[in-house]
């Protein structure tokens, strides 16, 4: 039996969208994105033990300026071991991100585990033992984005809303269309999913709102309220479009031994077909994903102060998948490959995107529900 120490696989880490795979490869290069400028660094890590529990906690921030799109961008940390023809490994600290951007943002990203050590007495006559595992008790991905773009923008609408001739366009755009100043894109970014679904799942979107606080005399008058502490008040229906896409490991490969029959549960993948080595060095994942066509539509309000401080709520539905049809874009396939035990860090390899399905005109019809 060989053992499979804690291994990084993934596009990058940090997760980084100019860093994926495309989502439609046909349409460009693996590695989709173009960025005119980004900065990505690790403000602290550490993963202090104290008695039965151990603490791995991490940050970054990036700053993004330019184009990155469309495309995904995934990380996973994989152990466990191989014996025989069969390998088994644990699965955690998962994430993704999908979509397609174009602005500048400014993000905050942090990652907080708690895990639990747990002790058990495995009763199995005279080869009983103690077997240790660590429990996760608490897991959180909090994020911070602050739209440079929003901010700037919002800045001039407001200085030359001060001027003796304002641009009565410009001003119109923001008030009856507020997503259009702003860094523009479609994007979703999900964490800790593949313990409970096996696979990472994303539904990058974009969507149209328009603001009906201007046409309604209450509204009006509170927006307008509002306008002298620099925020405001909008509220009213949204129209938009998806791409729900779900990407799920195919195929598991330690130093060119192939383990393509998978099988997951509560986080722990076990897969048969290939032959242990002693002394294993590389790990490689093939990543399958399948992005679907959506349309979206519901509502949203969004209360602002001092154009720093905003408060929103939007709520959509999926109306395709709601009447129960599905249009699939493509299945695509993948390969990221790491140095068994080390993060990524500049060895991960990525392979060339391949079409196994492309029938863009494809309709499934099906009962209503969630995409799988």
């Amino acid at each position: 039996m060989a053992t499979i120490p804690t291994t990084t696989l993934g596009t990058s880490d940090p997760v980084d969208l100019c860093k994926g795979f495309a989502l439609f490869p046909q349409l460009g290069v693996v590695r989709a994105g173009v960025s005119i400028n980004r900065a990505s660094k690790n403000l602290f890590r550490v993963s202090p033990r104290i008695l039965m529990w151990k603490l791995n906690a991490n940050a970054q921030y990036s700053l993004d300026m330019g184009v990155c799109g469309p495309s995904y961008a995934f990380k996973v940390d994989a152990q466990g071991s191989t014996e025989g023809n069969s390998i088994t490994l644990q699965l955690s600290n998962d994430q993704i991100q999908a979509g397609l951007i174009v602005g500048m943002t400014f993000g905050i990203q942090a990652n907080i585990k708690v895990q639990q050590l747990s002790i058990q007495w495995v009763w199995d006559g005279w080869h009983s033992h103690i077997r240790s595992t660590w429990d996760t008790a608490i897991n959180l991905a909090p994020n911070l984005t602050f739209d440079l773009i929003n901010i700037i923008l919002s800045v001039l609408l407001y200085i030359d809303g001060k001027s003796e001739n304002p641009d009565t366009n410009f001003q119109r755009l923001g008030n009856y269309f507020p997503s259009t100043l702003a860094s523009y894109g479609f994007f979703d970014a999900e964490s800790n999913q593949i313990a409970s679904q096996g696979s990472f799942s994303a539904e990058p979107a974009i969507t149209l709102p328009i603001n009906l606080a201007l046409f309604i005399p209450e509204l009006k008058a509170i927006n307008e309220a509002l306008a002298a502490l620099w925020g405001g008040l909008a509220i009213g229906p949204q129209i938009g479009i998806s791409i729900p896409t779900t990407v799920k490991i195919d195929s598991i490969s330690v130093d060119g031994q192939n383990y393509p029959n998978l099988q997951f549960s509560n986080g722990v993948v076990s897969g048969t077909g290939g032959t242990a080595t002693d002394n294993p060095q590389n790990l490689s994942f093939v990543m399958k994903h399948t992005p679907f066509f959506e349309i979206q539509f519901g509502g949203f309000v969004q209360f602002s102060i001092l154009k720093f401080v905003n408060i929103g709520l939007t709520e959509s539905v999926d109306v395709l998948n709601l009447l129960g049809i599905k249009v699939p874009l493509g299945t695509y396939a993948n390969t990221v490959t790491s140095k068994i035990g080390q993060d990524i860090g500049g060895t991960v390899m990525a392979g060339a995107g391949q079409v196994d399905e492309f029938e863009i005109l494809e309709v499934e019809l099906a009962p209503p529900g969630v995409f799988v």
